[in-house]
């Protein structure tokens, strides 16, 4: 009898312990996961008592299985919060950051600046060829001379409806006006214009371009040969292209502005900056005026171009400016 009753206590008291578990997972189950794990302080930390241990121990295995995070049971409900440290720079490494960076930003803004002003002088050498060429099929249509405005003649400027006398040896910039039809300026604005150029009469006068005409093609070539001659005022006349000897050494347009060059030069009155120029042959090429031929005087022209290079060439066009 008394092992009869044994049996029935310790079947009971297996009952209880599977009862206990059950209600201790349905518990936990119900326990929301926190973001940072709770730990035992180290006093704290032992052999939980002989009673509930076992149940304690295969809840803990439970919770472990079932949630990824960190988690210890205790009987004791004194439990410390204890939070992980993010990883994140210190006051050196930000610094070293931020010096690396100003290093490569100091590398970068000139090379930036310098493809930048490459790229606009493509684009202004560009603009030297379209309008070589169109002086060339003006010249095909007028028996082979070049687009020199007609004293007292009026030729349009900005638009069709302006029109302004042209002095004659302001021809540089003049000869816009001849060769309005083949190239409207209201549409082609930008051809007419150095890269980054103010359309403005303050910086570019009445005749809207930043591409000066050599104004050799404005007389005979005699006006420019030593001695001077007597009789210059006959020699006033648009020039041919079959006065022009040597087209690779002759300039004829180029880019006198250059808007794109903040840092450009003069030499006493001559652009010292490489500028797209136009020969005598269409081809277009980086010269530097200041470093063409020394000019000789025009004795017609007081207009302030009288003794640039280029624009004076001795012998004109039948002369060379670069060899």
């Amino acid at each position: 009898m008394v092992a009869g009753m044994m049996r029935v206590f310790f079947f009971a008291t297996q009952r209880v312990q599977k009862w206990k578990l059950g209600l201790m997972d349905t518990f936990l189950t119900l326990i929301p996961i926190r973001r940072y794990p709770y730990r035992f302080p180290s006093r704290l930390r032992g052999t939980p008592t002989v009673s509930v241990g076992s149940s304690l121990e295969h809840a803990c295995s439970i919770s472990r299985t079932r949630f990824p995070m960190r988690m210890h049971c205790c009987s004791n409900p004194n439990l410390r919060h204890t939070r992980h440290r993010r990883p994140g720079f210190t006051l050196v490494e930000l610094l070293i950051v931020l010096a690396v960076l100003a290093v490569l930003i100091a590398i970068a803004i000139p090379s930036i600046f310098n493809a930048r002003i490459q790229a606009w002088a493509v684009r202004s050498s560009a603009n030297a060829r379209t309008l070589s060429q169109i002086i060339s099929l003006y010249c095909e249509d007028h028996n082979g001379t070049f687009p020199v405005p007609t004293p007292g003649t009026s030729y349009p400027s900005f638009d069709e409806s302006f029109l302004v006398g042209t002095p004659y040896w302001q021809v540089s910039l003049t000869w816009t006006g001849p060769v309005y039809q083949y190239l409207p300026y209201a549409t082609n604005t930008a051809t007419y214009l150095s890269p980054r150029a103010v359309q403005t009469r303050t910086n570019l006068g009445i005749w809207p371009t930043s591409y000066w005409l050599s104004t050799t093609v404005a007389a005979a070539p005699s006006l420019w040969a030593t001695p001077t001659p007597t009789n210059s005022i006959d020699l006033v006349r648009p020039c041919r292209i079959s006065d022009v000897l040597f087209p690779s050494g002759k300039g004829l347009l180029w880019d006198a502005e250059l808007a794109f060059r903040p840092d450009r030069k003069y030499v006493g009155q001559d652009l010292a900056s490489s500028t797209p120029m136009a020969m005598g042959d269409s081809s277009v090429s980086l010269r530097k005026p200041s470093e063409a031929k020394d000019p000789i005087a025009n004795p017609l022209n007081n207009d302030g171009t009288g003794l640039h290079r280029v624009h004076n060439t001795p012998d004109g066009l039948r002369g060379v400016d670069f060899n």
